[in-house]
């Protein structure tokens, strides 16, 4: 009788610590997702202000 409450015990408790893992895998998940979103974002910034400091250099150079 004593042996099946340890052995309940144990299994509630591995059962939790596996919730407890998946749980951290998704967030790990997420926040990769999130820094490779933002990585995306950051060259697309870049691309944008390279074509901007290009228009302006074409505008100056028609003006010139």
């Amino acid at each position: 009788m004593e042996n099946r409450k340890q052995d309940q015990k144990k299994s509630d408790l591995k059962i939790e610590l596996l919730k407890w893992q998946q749980k951290l895998e998704q967030l790990e998940l997420e926040k990769q997702k999130l820094q490779e979103e933002q990585e995306n974002a950051s060259e697309f910034v870049k691309v944008k202000h390279n074509l901007r400091r290009t228009g302006q250099k074409v505008a100056q150079a028609q003006e010139s």
